[in-house]
């Protein structure tokens, strides 16, 4: 369910986006969460410009005001839609 709604959400707000599923070789906190029985997913909703993949991990790591505003859209909605 919460990919379907991510999808949705996604082609709400950025028709001309794709959303696939990805394997991250690092890890994030979702793991404690698992440990303790919760399902925990990924979700980092930003439009990424070709400079910016650069940046990535780097010393200048960063994301745009407008992109910052976009995820947080995005994961109110995400939320909303799955949490009624």
């Amino acid at each position: 369910m919460f990919y379907q709604v991510v999808t949705e959400t996604v082609k709400k707000h950025s028709p001309e986006a794709g959303v696939f599923p990805l394997l991250m070789a690092g890890a994030s906190d979702g793991h404690y969460w698992r440990c303790l029985g919760y399902p925990a997913y990924g979700f980092t909703p930003m439009i990424l410009e070709r400079a910016d993949i650069g940046r990535v991990h780097g010393i200048d790591e960063r994301i745009s005001i407008d992109n910052l505003l976009f995820g947080i859209k995005m994961t109110k909605d995400v939320i909303k839609t799955l949490c009624g």
